[in-house]
């Protein structure tokens, strides 16, 4: 199984393009380009390891972006934008191939290939949710946060040919969930321990995995300030009831943590009102108390008063 998803750079890639009759920004064209490519190369690459998946889709998408991106130059309205980060349909990749492993152990394999800041996750019922890839900024510090940050992608794809893509495998046993997301997944939660939540609670609401899908995408959405896509599935399971029962307990643990959290908020938020409220009351006390002390503070200057 291949799962995929792709984000358009809407700053670098702000200049327009008549693409299938209609005028889009090569940021959106540079992500469906990418986007069906690697749907045509699916059945192609999801059996390979990941050398040969990054020696068959690096170089073809290199080819397929120039070659679109030459295609539609020549009715790019340029943008307004004056930038040495200009690219010509540049989105980034995020991609797992899954697969039984041959092992006696049986499990799965997740081969991720990656380049820019969409990124590739898998969540177990004892480990939880655990990021695959890392994203390609010029700033560490999502590393420390789970969220992104302020720091320019230096890796992603275009039709200018510069970018790399880069893999990694995992193996995982038994009931395991894969997912891809755009930053737009994750970058609104308060942690991924939350984006871990919203996933499970979604799945505890569904009775297919495209009403899953669907749940688990609104509420990302609901919180999003970017455009969110997801793809995901879910192994070692006979279906998805079986799914639910699996990561059952986990959800009860995170709904646990999760209360705990609330009730802190709450109280924080209750001690803020109430610091709010003293803070209040002490500048009305300081105020009257110097009316008080203030005539007599002042009673030995006097406008006519000279001096010897």
């Amino acid at each position: 199984m291949i799962l995929a998803v792709f984000d358009g750079l809407g700053g670098s890639g702000s200049s327009r393009l008549m693409f299938e009759g209609e005028q889009r920004t090569s940021a959106w064209v540079g992500s469906r380009v990418a986007a069906a490519y690697v749907a045509e190369q699916a059945s192609a690459i999801v059996d390979r390891s990941r050398e040969e998946i990054v020696g068959i889709l690096e170089p073809a998408l290199r080819a397929e972006l120039k070659a679109r991106g030459d295609e539609l130059a020549s009715g790019e309205v340029q943008s307004q934008l004056v930038s040495k980060a200009i690219k010509r349909l540049p989105t980034t990749m995020a991609l797992c191939a899954v697969r039984p492993t041959m092992s006696d152990d049986g499990g799965d394999e997740i081969v991720s290939v990656w380049a820019g800041d969409s990124r590739c996750y898998v969540l177990t019922p004892v480990e939880g949710l655990r990021v695959l890839t890392t994203d390609h900024t010029s700033s560490t510090k999502s590393t420390s946060t789970g969220r992104s940050d302020d720091g320019a992608m230096n890796n992603v794809l275009s039709a200018s040919g510069d970018f790399h893509l880069q893999a990694a495998t995992t193996t995982v046993q038994g009931p395991a969930i894969v997912l891809t997301g755009t930053d737009g997944a994750y970058d609104y939660v308060q942690s991924p321990e939350d984006l871990e939540y919203l996933i499970l609670s979604a799945l505890a609401k569904s009775t297919s995995i495209d009403e899953w899908g669907r749940t688990l995408a609104d509420a990302l959405v609901a919180r999003a300030g970017d455009d969110v896509s997801i793809a995901l599935c879910v192994r070692g399971v006979d279906d998805l009831h079986s799914a639910r029962g699996a990561f059952a307990s986990r959800l009860d643990d995170l709904v646990g943590r999760g209360e705990s959290l609330s009730a802190i908020r709450r109280r924080l938020a209750g001690t803020r009102q109430e610091l709010a409220r003293l803070e209040e009351e002490l500048n009305a006390a300081e105020g009257a108390r110097w009316e008080t002390y203030r005539d007599g503070h002042f009673s030995l200057i006097a406008t006519d008063r000279q001096e010897p």
